[in-house]
């Protein structure tokens, strides 16, 4: 994309009072996001929604000067940006209301390329059980074959549990930021951001950079975490913890919620064990229980078959070695050669046939069979 598109794509962003719903509106209305800073005021505010305040905003060029700045950040720090029109925009996401208009991506994932997405969130502050089902989930889909991206929000905790055990079983994650991608929050976990990107997957946001940090922020960024995932698994979460959110949102987007469920003395699984009780996540005890849920199928395994020749007499080895040096030959000149009698030869060579090492070829001659 030209950087005029992409400069009038970024400047949507910035127009105060401007977010999906209406971004899209104008859009649609207008016909393209470059017409949009074009029209004059009067013709805006004919549009649902836009009064003259919002159509003077739209018009007064400080949307645009603003791009500017977002856009060389964008080149200087090679990121990429998917807008909602773009073929490449996460399908699972496209038809939401409240979806993003622009996504900004670190790291070169292809959302096209994967099927399976599955998000994993919970407590910052997990038990030891909570941690090893975390882990023990993960590599188990690993292992079987079942290769999900996994979707979580770089938090501490489990968040954090959720990506490294993904990078560390070889499998594609994506962390979902509640900021711009001039920081990472918190800021301990930019070795394990790095490791997300040069596994191949990806730092996500709907956030520009110099954008001002707010606690709801983190909160709007579990939509996305919610409705990327085909299902979302809490993993530890007390009542009040912001994994109910996402899997709030994730029931509101038509998803699986799964929960692991804890002790009834547990706080920090206080969430979890009210998701289950009112019927609002599946109770899951391990990765099968999951892969039951989805139907998930792992995919067919080539299984490799290696040929383990059978056992040899001393006369058919020395056949195969006389073989191996001349490949083909004539029966007389194999027991000439072997010092094995015809009549006993021709035995051995049966037997060769049998055991799927020689073809007899016309006239007599023989040769190793290609393997």
């Amino acid at each position: 994309m030209n950087d005029d598109e992409l400069l009038y794509r970024l400047a949507l962003l910035f127009v105060p009072g401007v977010g999906p719903v209406m971004g899209r509106r104008l859009v649609s209305y207008v016909g393209s996001v470059k017409e949009i800073f074009s029209h004059r005021p009067l013709s805006l505010v004919k549009i649902t929604g836009v009064g003259q305040q919002l159509a003077s905003k739209i018009t007064s060029g400080e949307a645009l000067e603003r791009a500017g700045q977002e856009l060389r950040f964008i080149r200087d720090n090679n990121i990429r940006t998917i807008f909602y029109l773009d073929d490449d925009y996460p399908s699972l996401l496209r038809d939401l209301d409240d979806a993003p208009l622009m996504l900004f991506v670190k790291g070169e994932f292809d959302f096209v390329k994967y099927q399976r997405y599955l998000g994993v969130v919970g407590t910052r502050r997990p038990s030891q059980y909570g941690k090893n089902a975390c882990s023990s989930l993960i590599k188990y889909l690993a292992e079987q074959k079942y290769n999900p991206v996994i979707i979580s929000g770089l938090a501490y905790g489990i968040d954090s549990q959720a990506h490294q055990t993904a990078v560390d079983n070889d499998l594609k994650t994506l962390a979902i930021l509640g900021h711009g991608l001039d920081m990472i929050y918190p800021a301990s976990n930019r070795a394990l951001a790095e490791k997300i990107i040069q596994s191949g997957g990806a730092l996500i946001t709907e956030y520009p950079s110099k954008t001002r940090v707010e606690k709801s922020m983190f909160v709007r960024r579990n939509r996305i975490i919610a409705a990327l995932s085909q299902a979302t698994v809490i993993i530890e979460s007390s009542v009040d913890g912001g994994a109910l959110i996402t899997a709030r949102y994730a029931a509101s987007y038509g998803r699986v919620v799964a929960a692991f469920p804890g002790r009834a003395t547990d706080e920090s699984f206080s969430g979890c064990n009210w998701l289950i009780k009112r019927g609002k996540a599946h109770m899951i005890e391990n990765a099968q229980d999951l892969t039951d849920l989805l139907g998930w199928q792992p995919p067919a395994r080539q299984q490799k078959i290696e040929f383990e020749p059978p056992p040899l007499t001393p006369e058919e080895q020395k056949v195969i070695d006389l073989l191996r040096e001349v490949n083909k030959m004539h029966v007389d000149e194999i027991a000439l050669r072997t010092d094995i009698s015809i009549g006993q030869l021709l035995v051995v060579m049966f037997n060769l046939e049998m055991k799927k090492l020689v073809d007899q070829l016309p006239g007599n001659f023989y040769s190793l069979r290609k393997i």
